[in-house]
């Protein structure tokens, strides 16, 4: 683990996801894996004197998606918003100021937009719950909730919810992380297992309630067979079968530990 996550200080769940995935490249060198989660975006700008369009192409491995501030005159943030609508704007155009165009040579406010051009297998949504406001020169959260389909379209792909990381406290310098999830590979069936993982304790769930998430991890449809597993596949002919293994034996160490946590509580209370 990098210096920059070793202060004791909060840290970020999106930042660290991508310190994560780089490390499977560099020192696993399991680069294949980036696949999975990769996306391809084309960003657009319209030139708004001589409408000159440019599109630039990039690679993307999280979807950031801006949530817009709801509060009412006491600061509490009213309605929950629809997490469908929000990836439409993410899409939608924006004006950008100060644009340079490079073939009639004019500084003007063009207009921008992105489009979603090759669909990840495992689509990573992130939402923009934090911000830094430089008038005030101070950092805050939206804590907005968010309707979180069971299914979502995306660019003509249709994605399977079946994880996500929520953070509590109210700014990103303060707070804990947990997540929410069940196997990937239950994403798309009748019947998902869903379980909280709150640091060691692992506690199942009745039902997902992701409304405060901050990260969303969705599966595409078509793509069920696909996994980490899979990426070594052609080096280790077992790993499926090591994978699910290994899966089993997690549930039961984290059960365990669980059970062992509650003991102790329930000691505690007797003291």
């Amino acid at each position: 683990v990098p210096p920059q996550f070793q202060t004791g200080a909060q840290q970020d769940a999106s930042e660290f996801c991508k310190f994560f995935l780089d490390e499977l490249v560099t020192n696993c060198k399991l680069s294949s894996t980036l696949d999975i989660f990769r996306g391809t975006i084309c960003n657009h700008v319209q030139c708004s004197v001589c409408y000159q369009s440019s599109t630039k192409e990039d690679f993307f491995f999280e979807l950031p998606v801006a949530l817009p501030q709801q509060e009412d005159s006491n600061g509490a943030t009213t309605g929950a918003l629809n997490l469908a609508g929000l990836v439409e704007r993410f899409s939608a155009e924006e004006q950008l100021e100060n644009y340079f165009c490079e073939k009639c040579g004019s500084r003007s406010t063009s207009t921008k937009w992105s489009t979603i051009q090759r669909t990840p297998k495992i689509l990573v949504i992130s939402l923009k719950r934090f911000y830094y406001d430089a008038k005030r020169q101070s950092s805050g959260k939206i804590s907005a909730l968010v309707k979180v389909p069971v299914s979502i379209h995306v660019s003509g792909s249709q994605y399977e919810i079946y994880g996500a990381i929520d953070h509590h406290g109210s700014t990103i310098t303060c707070g804990h992380y947990t997540a929410t999830a069940c196997h990937s590979s239950e994403a798309h069936g009748p019947q998902q297992h869903w379980y909280n993982f709150n640091d060691e304790v692992v506690t199942p769930k009745a039902s997902r309630q992701l409304q405060g998430a901050y990260m969303l991890f969705f599966s595409k449809r078509g793509q069920e067979a696909s996994s980490l597993y899979d990426v070594r596949r052609d080096i280790v002919p077992d790993a499926h079968r090591d994978y699910e293994n290994l899966r089993t034996d997690n549930v039961k160490y984290m059960l365990e530990l669980n059970r062992g946590h509650e003991a102790r509580k329930a000691t505690s209370y007797v003291k």
